[in-house]
């Protein structure tokens, strides 16, 4: 029997079983839904207690836990096919690492110490390390896709946008919830949740736990070894506790571990021209660890709340990459970092006659570790590295802000939305420039050992960077009747300066670089149509960004490549973006988007080609990360009677990756 077939079968077994635990779970699920739960999902972009997605003045897709189950999305990625303009990568780079960028705003490197453009927050916490965030799915109540900048209620580094994504929380009576699955390749994943009560109606607990182990999907193609395999295991516990009416306090902790391939090397075209041959040197790995313990407290007072959410996170992750994709020794690539984080928000909202209020304080602070090492060999000996260089930093950041939030219902149909956040932000940073040489001659700046090691650097360069924003906000909403919405809004969003930790070169110093800004204009329609079967959504939107942040890439003879994270003057983006739900029949829902973005610089301040001058050749050159055009249709799993209907899904990402060449994934 073939190895081929043998996966076939096992497949096919997998999905039988899997099939009928699920639907089971899902019929479950359902029974405990309110009839309307699945077209208005309950979210808390605005937050602001019982609003849904389809009132919220802005551009947002939201997912239920019954929407998440039925399309067997894996993980946040995923969500990349169902939501226009939206790219929600994993850094091929640093497994686990986010590499998120919406409306074309996102970062294209993993140096801890540069803030990104869209922001993560998991039950309520900011995650403030891109690298490590991304895990696979499951216990998962819903996810908030938020586009445009959000800076009024979610700070900092959200101008493309938010991804908000919530757990389940323990419920007041007995709920069981497993799920197996064997996919080709070999993919193994199993998971399981427990909830139900300690004290009746008083205190309830949460067990969940998850494993994935994918045996990879490609082979080196001189060893035949497998690439792209991993293990990850997530491990969550949850209590409630609610002793009356006025008050509700959930406490989170989650642990989670994963090893794995480094990830799928860059092919080498001019070995390996089609297909999807590659090699690997075989020193390639990835593993990170992490624990968050959060603490969301709700108390009434009177006709308001106060809301309390804190949260700390700690994050080691080590990898080690193959650069030059080949089975010689030539370039390798190892990166540590370790942060921890704390993040506390204090908020409070009532309602004063026509005016609905949310204002509130925040704090973030955060440690950060990171070392780089690249090991460097030459195609006359192979079998052996002859360089060995490194770098490394650290950052201590503090971080303070207060928000307020103004909804003013001046008649039944008419509303003005006003807000503004005032950020203050400090960091300090000692840097080690990439230093080296051949081995055994030369020392390096840094000891890289391991990322538990204690950091040990002779710093080159030490600095403080202070910054002050204020990111305000005016819209307004139009109700003409109880089906339509037309809403409106302009802002300013920020993204933070700071100092880079991938110092290259010698006298060119990683920072500071300014605060990046972002004034923002946004139009948009949300309406249903024929007694809710049809749902449509459309906004257009333009941006003008000053001081845009944006890494530079050096190639240098000695290093390999070299980095500079700076200012390189300012950019418009603008475009538009529908999306569209059908439900013909009952028990069948089918979904579509279509996304466009359009971006050009409109002034410059540095070199880009790396030609020495500015000049058209870098005025006309593509910004990063923008995807012109999008589209998708999708008919997500449903059910009838407990059983499912597979999904259907559909999507094209098109992206233009130089003047005269697209990309279509």
């Amino acid at each position: 029997m073939s190895s081929n077939y043998r996966r076939v079968c096992a497949l096919l077994i997998a999905t039988g079983l899997a099939t009928n635990v699920h639907a089971q779970n899902i019929k479950a699920a359902a029974a405990e839904s309110p009839a309307g739960a699945e077209n208005d999902i309950i979210v808390t972009a605005t937050k602001q207690v019982g609003t849904t997605a389809q009132q919220v003045p802005l551009s947002i897709t939201a997912f239920g836990q019954q929407q998440l189950e039925r399309s067997q999305l894996r993980n946040v990625n995923s969500l990349s096919v169902s939501v226009p303009n939206v790219q929600l990568g994993n850094a091929s780079s640093a497994p686990g690492t986010m590499n998120f960028a919406v409306r074309g705003l996102g970062t294209t490197s993993q140096i801890a110490s540069v803030d990104p453009q869209v922001g993560l927050f998991v039950d309520g916490v900011y995650v403030g390390l891109t690298v490590g965030a991304i895990t696979d799915l499951f216990d998962t109540e819903a996810i908030e896709v938020l586009r445009g900048p959000q800076g009024v209620l979610f700070g900092k580094n959200v101008t493309g946008g938010a991804i908000l994504v919530r757990t389940t929380a323990p419920k007041n009576s007995l709920y069981v919830d497993a799920n197996a699955s064997i996919e080709t390749g070999l993919n193994y994943t199993g998971s399981a949740v427990i909830s139900g009560p300690i004290i009746k109606d008083v205190l309830a607990i949460k067990v969940a736990g998850y494993y994935n182990k994918d045996e990879g999907w490609f082979k080196d193609a001189i060893s035949g070894d497998p690439i792209g395999g991993s293990r990850t295991w997530v491990g969550r516990l949850a209590l409630r506790f609610t002793p009356n009416d006025a008050i509700d306090i959930t406490a989170r902790y989650e642990h989670g571990d994963l090893d794995s391939d480094q990830g799928i090397p860059v092919q080498n075209i001019t070995k390996y021209p089609s297909g999807f041959k590659m090699e690997n040197s075989g020193d390639s790995y990835a593993w990170s660890k992490w624990n968050s313990v959060s603490v969301d407290s709700s108390i009434k007072l009177g006709s308001g709340t106060l809301t309390n959410i804190a949260g700390w996170r700690s994050v080691d992750y080590e990898s080690s990459y193959e650069v030059d994709s080949l089975k010689a020794h030539l370039f390798q690539a190892v990166v540590g970092t370790k942060q921890s984080q704390f993040s506390d928000e204090l908020r409070y909202s009532n309602k004063f006659g026509a005016i609905d209020l949310t204002t509130g304080a925040y704090y973030f602070t955060q440690n950060i570790q990171f070392l780089e090492a690249r090991e460097q060999g030459t195609l006359a000996n192979p079998l052996v590295y002859t360089t060995y260089l490194n770098d490394g930093g650290t950052q201590k950041q503090h971080t303070y802000g207060i928000f307020g939030a103004v909804d003013w219902h001046l008649s039944d149909t008419f509303t003005i939305n006003l807000g503004a956040r005032y950020t203050k932000e400090m960091k300090r940073v000692g840097i080690a420039t990439l230093g080296g040489g051949a081995i055994g001659t030369t020392s390096p700046p840094c000891v890289f050992a391991s990322v538990h090691s204690t950091l040990m650097c002779n710093y080159d360069f030490s600095g403080k960077n202070t910054s002050n924003g204020f990111t305000p906000k005016v819209g307004f909403q139009w109700k003409p009747d109880g089906d339509t919405q037309v809403y409106g809004s302009w802002s300013i969003g920020l993204r933070g300066g700071g100092f880079s930790f991938r110092n290259t070169k010698i006298g060119i110093p990683p920072g500071p670089y300014q605060d990046e800004k972002q004034y923002a204009l946004e139009l948009g329609v949300k309406t249903d149509l024929d007694q809710g079967r049809v749902r449509l959504n459309l906004a257009i939107f333009h941006s003008k960004i000053h001081n845009l942040q944006r890494d530079r890439v050096l190639v240098d003879p000695v290093i390999g490549t070299g980095q500079i994270t700076d200012n390189v003057g300012n950019a418009t983006y603008q475009g538009a973006e529908a999306e569209a739900t059908v439900r013909p029949l009952k028990g069948l829902t089918l979904t579509g988007y279509v996304g466009i973005v359009d971006a050009h610089y409109d002034k410059l301040t540095a070199d880009l080609s790396g030609d020495g001058v500015i000049n058209d050749v870098d005025r006309h050159l593509d910004l990063t990360r923008v995807s012109p055009f999008s589209w998708g249709a999708a008919r997500p799993m449903s059910t009838s009677s407990g059983r499912l209907v597979p999904a259907t899904r559909v999507s094209i990402t098109v992206t233009r990756t130089g003047r005269h060449f697209w990309t279509i994934t």
